[in-house]
């Protein structure tokens, strides 16, 4: 495994945001990571980046521990984040703020992992979502980059991803191919929610 995270836990004040959570993530593959609002994707893609110093667990990257290493030593490692929010330098020009966030890739290779967070498909039509399928495709086959994404379209994420975690309160309800993810009854419920017993009609 290029990325492997083992019984990954990050507390908040007693908030529980992520549990006991472990997967892995191939070199090579696209490789997505859903769950509900408020499942803990953020918190558990935060530490995986160093933004966040996990409470407890490893995470390992090609063997090498990531746990309380600074985002910029991360990002030196070859693991590369986006963010769902454009943040520029207002102070410089447009040439000056995509200089500074070139620096990280153009000292080595881009064979680590990209890591992707801001849900890529947001606001997007049909086609540019089609477009941005191929795109991340091409970054696999050509480059030989590791995808990792944080998407709430599931429609792309069944589309382009190879391999689908699915987290529910922090924890791991289910793994495997976009198919077999779909129709595990713990992700349907996590999505779609038990029926009430007064919607149900029981007694």
């Amino acid at each position: 495994m290029m990325m492997q995270i083992n019984d990954l836990t990050m507390r908040f004040s007693g908030i529980v945001a992520v549990e006991g959570l472990s997967f892995g993530i191939e070199e090579g593959s696209i490789t997505s990571l859903i769950g509900p609002n408020g499942a803990g994707k953020t918190s558990a893609f935060n530490c995986m980046t160093g933004f966040y110093k996990a409470t407890s667990g490893e995470i390992l990257f090609d063997g090498k521990q990531l746990v309380g290493l600074k985002p910029h030593k991360i990002t030196k490692m070859g693991i590369v984040r986006t963010f769902q929010n454009v943040r520029l330098f207002k102070n410089l020009s447009v040439l000056e703020n995509v200089m500074s966030g070139a620096h990280s890739v153009t000292k080595q290779s881009v064979a680590g992992a990209l890591l992707r967070h801001d849900e890529p498909a947001a606001g997007l039509n049909r086609e540019e979502k089609d477009n941005l399928v191929e795109l991340i495709r091409k970054f696999r086959d050509e480059f030989g980059i590791t995808v990792f994404l944080i998407e709430h379209d599931m429609d792309l994420v069944m589309k382009v991803s190879e391999q689908v975690i699915v987290i529910n309160f922090g924890t791991k309800i289910a793994s495997g191919t976009p198919a077999q993810v779909q129709s595990d009854p713990l992700v349907i419920e996590a999505y779609l929610g038990m029926e009430d017993d007064e919607e149900g009609g029981a007694p």
